[in-house]
C-alpha cells in the first residue's frame, strides 16, 4: 500500500518559538481543506509552507509571517488555476491594512 503524502508541509524554526504559529496554521488548513498538514521542525528562522511540492509562502522572502487566511487564499487561487505569483499577490491584497497613526488617533479621541 502506497503511503499518502500530506498535501501541506509547514517547516518552522523550533528554536525561534514558531511552533505555535505552525500549529495554528495547520489547524486553519485542515479546517478549510480537510487534509493533513505535516509540521517539520527546522532552525534558522524558517517558516515556510508547501502545497504539494510547491513553496507557496516563505517568511524569509516575505519578511513576515502569513496573516490569518492568507495561505488559504493562496491555495484557493491555485486551485482555480491562478499562477503562484498572482495567487500570492491577490492574497496579499486581501489582507486588511491597519489604520495609519492619524486614522487611529482620530478614531480614539475622547468624545468621538
Amino acid at each position: 500500500m502506497q503511503e499518502v503524502q500530506p498535501e501541506f508541509k509547514i517547516t518552522y524554526c523550533m528554536t525561534c518559538g514558531f511552533k505555535s504559529r505552525a500549529e495554528e496554521l495547520r489547524s486553519e488548513l485542515e479546517k478549510n481543506f480537510g487534509h493533513n498538514a505535516e509540521l517539520i521542525q527546522d532552525s534558522g528562522g524558517l517558516f515556510e509552507v508547501e502545497y504539494g511540492k510547491q513553496l507557496i509562502f516563505s517568511k524569509k522572502s516575505e519578511e513576515r509571517f502569513p496573516e490569518p487566511g492568507e495561505v488559504v487564499d493562496i491555495v484557493l487561487e491555485l486551485k482555480r488555476g491562478t499562477e503562484l505569483s498572482e495567487a500570492q499577490k491577490l492574497a496579499r491584497e486581501r489582507i486588511p491594512k491597519p489604520p495609519t497613526f492619524e486614522e487611529w488617533f482620530n478614531q480614539n479621541q475622547p468624545g468621538k
